[in-house]
């Protein structure tokens, strides 16, 4: 497992991508936390051209489950968050996430970029 150093008061807990050939059907990353407690988030990509801007949405889908649901037009090319978002805490710190989404094409599959951050020390 490769290791990250930021400065300041992050730290990176995982980092990757994933392809996913079949965009129109949802996928799920999650953290597990000490104590077994596992943290999801469900991603859900829409194609509606009757949009006119690309759109996220983030809702709770269930206790564990953040729903990440993005509708886009025609293609998406590096998509997602500008900065972390803080999506809850993990072994006593507070946990962000980031992601980036693209579909080139209307036959292409979806690649997803993402990366879970800690903040070194929780505050109060």
């Amino acid at each position: 497992m490769t290791k990250f150093e930021l400065e300041d008061d992050w730290e990176i807990l995982d980092t990757g991508t994933v392809i996913n050939y079949e965009y129109n059907k949802p996928i799920t990353l999650f953290i597990v936390e000490n104590d077994g407690t596992k943290m999801k988030l469900r991603f859900v990509l829409n194609k509606d051209a009757e949009i006119e801007k690309d759109q996220v949405h983030f809702s709770e889908y269930k206790k564990d489950t953040l729903l990440i649901a993005i509708k886009f037009k025609q293609f998406l090319l590096n998509f997602g968050t500008l900065q972390p978002s803080r999506i809850g805490t993990y072994n006593g710190k507070d946990v962000y996430f980031n992601f980036r989404v693209s579909i080139n094409s209307e036959d292409d599959c979806a690649q997803l970029t993402y990366t879970w951050y800690l903040k070194k020390e929780l505050k109060p």
